[in-house]
């Protein structure tokens, strides 16, 4: 999960390099990136264009709760355990 920080300034060319060989070194470690922070379209191309795999932010939805759900599947294996 990239910081926030690295996608504010979208507009910087080295930022853009940082970003992009971050996530190909992601990608040969078999891990998946996500770009946090995403609030403006400028913001997904840059995050496109770095090849993030997912993106988080303001653009794509607002926080929201998660309901609860209870595991009621581990909660019976303790018991029985």
């Amino acid at each position: 999960k990239f910081d926030r920080s690295l996608i504010q300034s979208a507009d910087c060319e080295a930022k853009e390099a940082v970003c992009t060989s971050l996530v190909a070194f992601c990608r040969a470690l078999g891990s998946q990136t996500v770009a946090e922070g995403i609030e403006t379209l400028p913001q997904l191309a840059f995050a496109e264009r770095c090849g993030f795999d997912c993106v988080q932010g303001w653009l794509t939805g607002r926080p929201a709760a998660v309901p609860f759900r209870p595991n009621l599947e581990l909660q019976q294996s303790l018991i029985d355990y």
